[in-house]
């Protein structure tokens, strides 16, 4: 094996990484399909598109993502992790009426670094998405 190999290995298994954690619980379909809004994007420089499957109607689900972001019902992630770079997050466990009338045109505020820092991205990402879906499924019992 020569020097040149490793690199090469190490990039193509970063690569393998990079496409999976982009597409992480989703189906082929889904990545494929066009969504309302993508037109609104134009070229997007990077497309994420990660799933999770969450056993409860979309009315039980929506009102959790409807109220995320800083200063709301934040991102249901780490917030520990996010805070440490000054983003002020509380993940909400409770449905905040006043938080629930999402507009066109309003801000959905980030770190700046969320995707040169891929890694970390992904696994705030895969904590989100099954914080909504715990949530979500948790509410659903809860009205019954």
């Amino acid at each position: 094996m020569t020097l040149g190999a490793v690199p090469m290995g190490v990039a193509a298994g970063a690569a393998v990484a990079r496409g999976w954690q982009l597409e992480w619980g989703a189906t082929t379909d889904e990545v494929g399909a066009t969504l309302t809004g993508d037109a609104v994007l134009g070229r997007p420089d990077l497309v994420v598109t990660r799933a999770i499957n969450i056993d409860a109607e979309a009315a039980a689900v929506w009102p959790w993502i409807a109220q995320m972001g800083q200063s709301r019902g934040g991102l249901y992630s780490y917030d520990v992790l996010e805070n440490l770079v000054g983003c002020d997050m509380h993940s909400a466990d409770r449905i905040v009426t006043e938080w629930q009338r999402a507009r066109v045109g309003d801000e959905f505020k980030l770190r700046l670094l969320v995707e040169p820092l891929q890694v970390v991205s992904f696994v705030m990402s895969q904590k989100m998405l099954r914080g909504i879906k715990t949530r979500a499924e948790r509410s659903l019992h809860e009205d019954h």
